[in-house]
């Protein structure tokens, strides 16, 4: 690429860095929480930032609320999707923030409120360049979509699975601006894949009586602690990585082993995250109903996951249950341009090497995977900072990362 240009860019970024903080901080001030949803007011606001720097947009719903805004840079054969998402979980209690969660406050380097790192510090980034690069002067040689979706916090159902399903959005790989930073090492990654989920609603049954005489029941709540533990077994399952992300996955187990989340590289892990039992505080339960959470790693599948829960709960009288949500692990191969392009440039404006990683979460990048477009994560925000009051981005990460995907997407315009 052009070394002129590169530089052009860079330079550009840092003149505008108080841009950048400014329409961070717009964001955060447009509420966008979901639940309940609508996002309407948010993605008028995005809509017409692409409209005023003069690319083609178009809006696309399949609930009204909740728009799809698609803008495209460049003209020909699509190649790089740059992708973000526009909602935000709910801001909860307000007693437990410092400050206004849609103040959009900027204080001592960081911008705060509810979206600053989850996502609208990396929804800024891809706007700021986007009005950088297409005030460029280059011939571009291909297309770059720029897709900004209404309902990554619930699930994607009408924003990103919905466009995927109907293939009203194209391109050959994909950047999401999701952030990717780690407070407790100050240092950023990107994600190239991701576990997989099984998540299981078990019901035990029991038998009920008065709560002086348990001995006439059989107690629900009792049984459900045995099958927890039966359960909890699956904790010690270990699956072998993949051979072409196996380097990437030993590389990382010093860095997840100082954070405690070493095993989530290669183990199932297991949350028993609902217990639901009981009516009465004398009355011996009858049913006992509990949910729960398996990560999947990648080495193994879902389904295999599906039969394990079977296995070890066959021999378990009175229990059912059933599979309430089903997701396969996704990884992108290291050696994928967009990973490569990722590292590359992050690493660069951060000044520091940024790796390639498999996130312990789900997120929107595997749904990409499972449409056959490579995807990857890279974003300005701490992890530690994501879905808490006194949310937070840093101006000198958010400065980083606009840096980085104004490079990214000229390199795929212009080669």
């Amino acid at each position: 690429m052009n070394e002129g240009l590169i530089e052009k860019v860079r330079k550009e970024v840092k003149a505008r860095e108080e841009e950048l903080i400014s329409l961070c901080s717009q964001l955060i001030k447009i509420p966008s929480e979901n639940p309940p949803g609508d996002v309407s007011n948010i993605a008028s606001f995005v809509e017409e930032f692409l409209k005023e720097i003069g690319i083609s947009v178009e809006v696309k719903y399949k609930v009204r609320e909740k728009p799809n805004v698609i803008g495209y840079l460049g003209r020909g054969t699509p190649s790089l999707i740059v992708c973000g998402h526009v909602d935000t979980v709910p801001a909860g209690d307000r007693r437990h923030w410092e400050r206004d969660p849609f103040s959009g406050d900027v204080i001592n380097g960081w911008i705060y409120g509810r979206g600053a790192a989850d996502m609208k510090g990396g929804v800024a980034c891809i706007l700021l360049a986007a009005k950088i690069i297409s005030q460029m002067e280059f011939e571009p040689r291909s297309k770059v979509t720029i897709v900004l979706v209404p309902d990554e916090e619930t699930g994607s159902k009408d924003g990103l699975l919905w466009l995927l399903e109907n293939k009203l959005i194209k391109g050959k790989e994909c950047a999401i601006a999701e952030p990717t930073g780690n407070a407790a090492l100050e240092s950023y990654s990107v994600d190239i894949g991701e576990r997989g989920a099984v998540w299981i609603r078990v019901k035990v049954k029991g038998k009920a009586a008065h709560g002086s005489m348990p001995m006439l029941g059989d107690n629900a709540i009792l049984k459900a602690y045995k099958v927890i533990e039966k359960l909890l077994v699956l904790n010690e399952l270990r699956f072998e990585p993949p051979a072409d992300v196996k380097e990437v996955v030993e590389n990382i187990r010093p860095m997840y082993s100082i954070l405690g989340i070493e095993r989530t590289l290669d183990h199932l892990t297991v949350n028993i995250g609902i217990i639901r039992g009981g009516t009465k505080v004398n009355i011996v339960p009858d049913t006992c109903e509990l949910e729960v959470d398996i990560r999947v790693p990648v080495g193994t599948t879902a389904e295999n996951t599906v039969k394990e829960v079977e296995r070890v709960l066959k021999d378990v009288k009175d229990v059912e249950y059933e599979v309430i949500a089903m997701i396969d692990p996704s990884y992108t191969s290291p050696r994928a341009r967009v990973v490569q392009e990722a590292i590359k440039w992050a690493s660069e404006a951060l000044s520091k090497k940024v790796v390639g990683v498999i996130m312990p979460a789900t997120s929107d990048a595997g749904h990409f995977r499972r449409a056959g477009i490579p995807a990857i994560n890279l974003g300005p925000g701490y992890h530690e900072h994501v879905h808490v009051s006194n949310e937070k981005v840093k101006i000198e990460d958010l400065v980083a990362m606009c840096e980085a995907y104004s490079l990214m997407i000229l390199s795929y315009l212009t080669e």
